[in-house]
C-alpha cells in the first residue's frame, strides 16, 4: 500500500449509480446515437447527467448494505456532479452531511464531452495518440488520467489534515476511483494500461482501512483493501 500517513482509519469509495451518460454509452455501442444527440442539442455538460431509475435503485441498495455492514461514518464527500449528489442522497446514510468537492470530479473530456466515453468517436490521429498511452493521453481541451491523479492526491492530502483517523465515505466516478487506486495501492506505471481497462460496476465500492483485515492492529498507513460489488439480489461479492 502507498505511504500516505494519517489518512482516515476507514475510507470507503463508492462509484455513483447508473447515470444517463452510462445508459447513453450502452446505446452508442448498439449503434443508437439519439441520446448523445439529445444531450448535445440541450447543451448539457457531463456534470449535469442524472441517475437513471436503475441508478437510484443501485444507490439505495449500496446504502442499505453500508448501514448493515459498515460502522457509522464521521465525514461524507461527493463530487459536484449531479449524479454523485443524487447517489449520496439515495444512500440514506445516518447523520450524513455531505461536502461536495471539485477535486474528485470525473475526468474532463474536453471536446469529447457529450460522447459519454472519452474514447468513443476519436479520429485516427487521436486514436493513435490514445493507444500509445491511455494514462498520459490528453483529449483535446480535456484532462489526462495523470491530471486526475494529481488532483486526487491533493484531495487525499486534505483528508490527512482534516479527517485523519476518522471514518470517511466518498462518492465519485469511474476514472476518479482509478486515480484513488493508483495512489492508495501504489500501482506502478507498467500496470496503468491494464488498470484502466478494468470494468467497474455502478455503485461498486472500495474499502480501504488502516486496520488489518482481521481488525487486530491499526497502522499509520493503509493496511488492507476490499472491493465490494452488490448483486441484483442485494448480496455482496467481496474481493
Amino acid at each position: 500500500m502507498a505511504n500516505f500517513i494519517n489518512l482516515p482509519s476507514e475510507l470507503v469509495i463508492v462509484r455513483h449509480g447508473q447515470s444517463e451518460a452510462n445508459a447513453m454509452i450502452e446505446m452508442r455501442k448498439r449503434g443508437d446515437s439519439s441520446a448523445m444527440q439529445a444531450m448535445r442539442d440541450a447543451k448539457r455538460h457531463d456534470s449535469m447527467m442524472r441517475l437513471t431509475d436503475l441508478g437510484r435503485s443501485q444507490a439505495r441498495s449500496v446504502g442499505k448494505w453500508l448501514r448493515e455492514n459498515a460502522p457509522p461514518f464521521d465525514a461524507f464527500y461527493c463530487s459536484q456532479y449531479v449524479r454523485t449528489k443524487e447517489t449520496a442522497a439515495e444512500m440514506n446514510l445516518p447523520n450524513a452531511h455531505w461536502h461536495a468537492d471539485l477535486m474528485i470530479r470525473e475526468r474532463d473530456q474536453g471536446v469529447q464531452d457529450g460522447s459519454g466515453d472519452v474514447k468513443l468517436g476519436l479520429d485516427a490521429e487521436e486514436q493513435f495518440r490514445m493507444e500509445k498511452s491511455p494514462m498520459y493521453w490528453q483529449p483535446i481541451a480535456g484532462e489526462s488520467m495523470a491530471d486526475v491523479v494529481v488532483r486526487v492526491r491533493h484531495f487525499l492530502q486534505t483528508l490527512s489534515t482534516s479527517a485523519g483517523g476518522l471514518r470517511v465515505i466518498v462518492v465519485c466516478h469511474y476514472r476518479t476511483i482509478h486515480a484513488f487506486r493508483i495512489l492508495l495501492e501504489d500501482i506502478p506505471q507498467e500496470d496503468y494500461t491494464s488498470l484502466l481497462k478494468e470494468s467497474m460496476p455502478n455503485c461498486c465500492l472500495w474499502w480501504y482501512s488502516r486496520r488489518d483485515l482481521d481488525g487486530s492492529q491499526v497502522h499509520w498507513q493503509i493496511a488492507s483493501m476490499r472491493r465490494i460489488a452488490l448483486k441484483e439480489d442485494g448480496s455482496a461479492e467481496i474481493l
